[in-house]
């Protein structure tokens, strides 16, 4: 299977080049539209700050862009609700639990039914670390942005 590698970018968001992926080849990826529209909404120091905590935690989603995420996160959920054997449910879990980190794909993975499907899991899924896993998915639905400031406000 072949994959492509992300094109480096510097700072200002100019493109310098590619990393050649496994065929030697330069790949590229694509920039999905909602990112372009979000980058244009924020403000110059917005940018930055966003930029610098990128830079030093990653992005929620990993290399995945937002739709990748949102087919992801769909695949996910019928895996659960299938009842997969323990090892691929850890997985699956643990894809979760960094996924729903992002908020909107927190709603979806609701909507998609995969807190009913995490409650209705059989015992022969369970997997050592399953508690903390759930209960970091279940973390990540009930703090939404507006939850998030105010708590940190009050402290």
């Amino acid at each position: 299977m072949v994959q492509s590698r992300p094109k480096v970018e510097n700072v200002e968001g100019t493109q310098t080049g590619s990393l050649p992926d496994s065929s030697g080849e330069h790949g590229s990826l694509q920039v999905s539209d909602t990112v372009l529209l979000k980058e244009k909404n924020l403000n110059g120091n917005e940018k930055e700050l966003a930029m610098a905590f990128e830079n030093i935690l990653g992005k929620s989603t990993g290399f995945a862009t937002i739709d990748e995420s949102h087919k992801l996160l769909d695949i996910a959920c019928d895996l659960i609700k299938q009842h997969v054997p323990a090892v691929v449910m850890q997985a699956v879990l643990q894809l979760c639990a960094r996924l729903t980190k992002t908020h909107a794909l927190a709603l979806q993975f609701l909507e998609n039914g995969g807190l009913a499907a995490l409650f209705n899991l059989l015992r022969i899924c369970f997997f050592p670390g399953y508690d903390s896993v759930v209960s970091a998915i279940v973390r990540h639905l009930l703090e939404d942005p507006q939850t998030l400031q105010t708590a940190m406000e009050l402290r």
